[in-house]
Protein backbone atom coordinates (compact mmCIF):
# COMPACT_ATOMS: atom_id res chain seq x y z
CA UNK A 1 0.00 0.00 0.00
CA UNK A 2 1.37 3.59 -1.30
CA UNK A 3 1.56 5.94 1.66
CA UNK A 4 0.21 9.70 1.70
CA UNK A 5 3.48 11.14 0.84
CA UNK A 6 4.12 8.73 -2.55
CA UNK A 7 0.03 9.90 -3.66
CA UNK A 8 0.99 13.34 -2.94
CA UNK A 9 4.00 12.50 -5.21
CA UNK A 10 2.10 11.18 -7.97
CA UNK A 11 -0.57 13.90 -8.06
CA UNK A 12 1.85 16.48 -7.50
CA UNK A 13 3.69 14.71 -11.22
CA UNK A 14 0.30 14.34 -12.54
CA UNK A 15 -0.75 17.87 -12.57
CA UNK A 16 2.43 18.91 -14.44
CA UNK A 17 1.78 16.72 -16.70
CA UNK A 18 -1.28 18.24 -17.57
CA UNK A 19 0.30 21.64 -17.47
CA UNK A 20 2.72 20.75 -20.07
CA UNK A 21 0.46 18.93 -22.26
CA UNK A 22 -1.51 22.34 -22.12
CA UNK A 23 1.42 24.44 -22.85
CA UNK A 24 2.63 22.13 -25.58
CA UNK A 25 -1.21 22.47 -27.13
CA UNK A 26 -1.25 25.98 -26.81
CA UNK A 27 2.56 26.61 -28.77
CA UNK A 28 0.96 23.90 -31.29
CA UNK A 29 -2.45 26.39 -32.06
CA UNK A 30 0.24 29.33 -31.96
CA UNK A 31 2.20 27.60 -34.98
CA UNK A 32 -0.82 26.80 -36.74
CA UNK A 33 -2.25 30.66 -36.80
CA UNK A 34 1.30 31.48 -37.64
CA UNK A 35 1.88 33.47 -34.48
CA UNK A 36 5.69 31.65 -34.63
CA UNK A 37 7.98 31.52 -37.77
CA UNK A 38 9.98 28.41 -37.17
CA UNK A 39 12.06 28.94 -40.26
CA UNK A 40 15.80 29.80 -39.80
CA UNK A 41 17.07 33.49 -39.82
CA UNK A 42 18.33 34.93 -42.66
CA UNK A 43 22.10 34.12 -43.97
CA UNK A 44 22.50 38.01 -44.36
CA UNK A 45 20.07 41.41 -44.43
CA UNK A 46 21.34 44.05 -46.31
CA UNK A 47 19.76 47.44 -45.36
CA UNK A 48 19.36 50.12 -47.70
CA UNK A 49 19.81 48.40 -50.76
CA UNK A 50 20.86 48.67 -54.12
CA UNK A 51 20.76 45.54 -56.15
CA UNK A 52 21.15 45.28 -59.82
CA UNK A 53 19.60 41.88 -60.81
CA UNK A 54 20.60 40.34 -64.35
CA UNK A 55 19.92 37.12 -66.26
CA UNK A 56 22.35 34.46 -66.79
CA UNK A 57 24.12 36.18 -68.95
CA UNK A 58 25.36 38.89 -66.40
CA UNK A 59 22.93 41.01 -68.59
CA UNK A 60 20.64 43.57 -66.23
CA UNK A 61 17.20 42.87 -66.16
CA UNK A 62 16.01 45.44 -63.61
CA UNK A 63 17.18 47.01 -60.65
CA UNK A 64 15.52 47.32 -56.90
CA UNK A 65 16.36 50.08 -54.28
CA UNK A 66 15.07 48.87 -50.92
CA UNK A 67 14.61 49.55 -47.36
CA UNK A 68 15.78 46.07 -46.55
CA UNK A 69 16.93 42.89 -48.24
CA UNK A 70 17.15 39.61 -46.87
CA UNK A 71 18.51 36.47 -48.24
CA UNK A 72 17.55 32.76 -46.69
CA UNK A 73 19.12 29.47 -46.44
CA UNK A 74 16.84 28.38 -49.36
CA UNK A 75 17.92 31.38 -51.42
CA UNK A 76 14.49 33.17 -51.17
CA UNK A 77 14.71 36.64 -50.53
CA UNK A 78 12.56 38.85 -48.87
CA UNK A 79 12.67 42.47 -49.84
CA UNK A 80 11.40 45.38 -47.32
CA UNK A 81 9.61 48.32 -49.41
CA UNK A 82 11.20 47.76 -52.57
CA UNK A 83 11.61 50.22 -55.68
CA UNK A 84 11.61 48.50 -58.77
CA UNK A 85 13.23 50.11 -62.22
CA UNK A 86 15.14 49.51 -65.16
CA UNK A 87 13.00 47.27 -66.16
CA UNK A 88 13.56 46.85 -70.25
CA UNK A 89 14.97 48.73 -72.81
CA UNK A 90 13.27 51.48 -72.30
CA UNK A 91 12.74 51.53 -68.55
CA UNK A 92 8.62 51.90 -69.11
CA UNK A 93 7.88 50.95 -65.67
CA UNK A 94 8.49 52.17 -61.98
CA UNK A 95 7.05 49.88 -59.30
CA UNK A 96 7.17 50.36 -55.60
CA UNK A 97 5.61 48.25 -53.06
CA UNK A 98 5.62 47.42 -49.00
CA UNK A 99 6.75 43.94 -49.52
CA UNK A 100 8.95 42.19 -52.58
CA UNK A 101 10.00 38.29 -52.68
CA UNK A 102 11.99 36.15 -55.16
CA UNK A 103 10.92 32.70 -53.86
CA UNK A 104 13.06 29.82 -53.42
CA UNK A 105 13.96 28.20 -56.74
CA UNK A 106 12.33 30.93 -58.64
CA UNK A 107 13.71 34.34 -60.69
CA UNK A 108 10.32 36.38 -60.64
CA UNK A 109 10.18 38.87 -58.21
CA UNK A 110 6.24 38.73 -56.19
CA UNK A 111 5.37 42.02 -55.48
CA UNK A 112 3.11 42.48 -52.25
CA UNK A 113 0.87 44.76 -50.15
CA UNK A 114 -0.39 47.44 -52.83
CA UNK A 115 1.28 48.08 -55.45
CA UNK A 116 2.14 51.57 -57.02
CA UNK A 117 2.78 51.42 -61.02
CA UNK A 118 4.07 54.13 -62.75
CA UNK A 119 4.62 54.06 -66.67
CA UNK A 120 2.99 55.87 -69.71
CA UNK A 121 0.13 55.18 -72.46
CA UNK A 122 0.75 55.14 -75.93
CA UNK A 123 0.50 58.65 -76.62
CA UNK A 124 2.89 59.43 -73.49
CA UNK A 125 0.60 60.59 -71.25
CA UNK A 126 1.83 59.68 -67.61
CA UNK A 127 -0.05 56.84 -66.12
CA UNK A 128 -0.39 55.56 -62.53
CA UNK A 129 -1.76 51.59 -61.75
CA UNK A 130 -2.38 50.27 -58.09
CA UNK A 131 -2.76 46.58 -57.85
CA UNK A 132 -2.31 44.55 -54.23
CA UNK A 133 0.16 42.26 -55.68
CA UNK A 134 1.92 42.01 -58.75
CA UNK A 135 4.25 39.55 -60.22
CA UNK A 136 7.53 40.27 -62.93
CA UNK A 137 7.78 37.79 -64.53
CA UNK A 138 11.43 37.29 -66.06
CA UNK A 139 10.98 34.21 -68.32
CA UNK A 140 8.14 36.19 -70.16
CA UNK A 141 9.10 39.45 -69.30
CA UNK A 142 5.95 40.30 -68.49
CA UNK A 143 4.38 42.57 -65.47
CA UNK A 144 1.14 40.42 -64.40
CA UNK A 145 -1.68 40.57 -61.68
CA UNK A 146 -5.20 38.65 -61.51
CA UNK A 147 -6.24 40.83 -58.66
CA UNK A 148 -8.47 43.85 -59.17
CA UNK A 149 -6.49 47.13 -60.95
CA UNK A 150 -7.58 50.57 -61.42
CA UNK A 151 -5.24 52.82 -64.16
CA UNK A 152 -5.67 56.11 -64.21
CA UNK A 153 -4.37 59.48 -66.15
CA UNK A 154 -5.03 62.67 -67.94
CA UNK A 155 -9.02 62.18 -68.67
CA UNK A 156 -8.92 58.10 -68.59
CA UNK A 157 -9.69 55.70 -65.56
CA UNK A 158 -9.90 51.77 -66.63
CA UNK A 159 -10.98 49.50 -63.89
CA UNK A 160 -10.15 45.24 -64.36
CA UNK A 161 -9.36 42.33 -62.50
CA UNK A 162 -6.01 40.80 -64.13
CA UNK A 163 -3.48 42.44 -66.37
CA UNK A 164 -1.05 41.71 -68.26
CA UNK A 165 1.91 44.11 -69.73
CA UNK A 166 5.40 43.62 -71.44
CA UNK A 167 8.21 44.87 -70.04
CA UNK A 168 8.48 47.72 -73.00
CA UNK A 169 5.16 49.01 -72.34
CA UNK A 170 4.04 47.92 -75.58
CA UNK A 171 0.84 45.93 -75.22
CA UNK A 172 -1.11 46.15 -72.44
CA UNK A 173 -3.97 43.48 -71.83
CA UNK A 174 -6.88 43.68 -68.87
CA UNK A 175 -8.04 40.40 -68.31
CA UNK A 176 -11.51 41.20 -66.67
CA UNK A 177 -14.08 42.98 -65.69
CA UNK A 178 -13.29 45.68 -67.47
CA UNK A 179 -14.45 49.01 -67.17
CA UNK A 180 -13.24 52.53 -69.00
CA UNK A 181 -14.22 56.03 -68.51
CA UNK A 182 -12.56 58.32 -70.81
CA UNK A 183 -12.99 61.79 -70.90
CA UNK A 184 -11.49 63.39 -74.58
CA UNK A 185 -12.82 67.05 -73.32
Amino acid sequence: MRSGREWFLALVLGVLVVIWGANLTREGARVAQGAVDLREPPRYIVREARWLRTNAEGAPLYRIEAEQLAVYADDRVVIDAPKVKGLGQRDAWSLVAPRGEIPAGSRDLALSGGVDVTGQWGDGQALQARTEQLTVDVTERLLRTAEPVRITGPGRELRSVGLRTDWEAERLDLLDQVQVTYDAG
